[in-house]
């Protein structure tokens, strides 16, 4: 099997795929690294996560930001990321013109119940995209893993927070909740 060459995606040759119909209305996959990557199904727990973050989220920012749940972010030429969450900085038309991009993204969280280590893996791709903070919510840990400082090798700063613990988003400050909220 040596010398097979790989053919690596390009976003737009990705959103081409979508616009006609290689992937049914229902697939789960995402473009990263060029590469296509299946998506665990979402089940109960993290569906009920993703909602519970998705409804504290607007209330808390109200009109400071855009609660943008379970659409594709596009990291750069070769990875279109669709995460559990994301919180956007304010644009009239949400978006409709076009992806958001790094520059965009204030905040982007995962709900890890059966995805932790593709969750972790996607730490190196966010951070090299420079988005400059992740949250992975571990439900299985109860806890959630804030990444912040990115570089292109990963993350500068990793920090665990469980139960009380007070997580801050940190491009809007006054965004303060604690892992307790998120598990309810």
């Amino acid at each position: 099997m040596t010398g097979l060459l790989e053919h690596v995606f390009t976003v737009e040759e990705w959103d081409e795929m979508g616009r006609t119909g290689v992937f049914g209305e229902d697939a789960r996959v995402e473009l990263i690294e060029g590469r296509i990557v299946d998506m665990n199904p979402i089940g109960d727990w993290h569906a009920s996560c993703v909602g519970r973050l998705n409804q504290m989220f607007v209330l808390l920012l109200q009109e400071s930001a855009i609660v943008f749940p379970q659409n594709p972010v596009r990291l750069s030429r070769y990875s279109e990321a669709q995460p559990d969450l994301a919180l956007l900085r304010r644009k009239d038309d949400f978006y409709r013109s076009g992806r958001p991009g790094p520059s965009d993204i204030l905040l982007v969280v995962e709900v890890a119940d059966t995805s932790l280590g593709h969750d972790m893996t996607k730490a190196l791709y966010y951070a090299r995209a420079g988005i400059v903070q992740y949250w992975i919510v571990d439900l299985n840990g109860e806890r959630v893993i804030d990444f912040t400082d990115p570089a292109e090798d990963g993350y500068g700063a990793e920090r665990e927070v469980r139960a009380d613990g007070q997580l801050t988003v940190n491009a809007l400050p006054q965004i303060k909740l604690t892992v307790a909220q998120i598990f309810g």
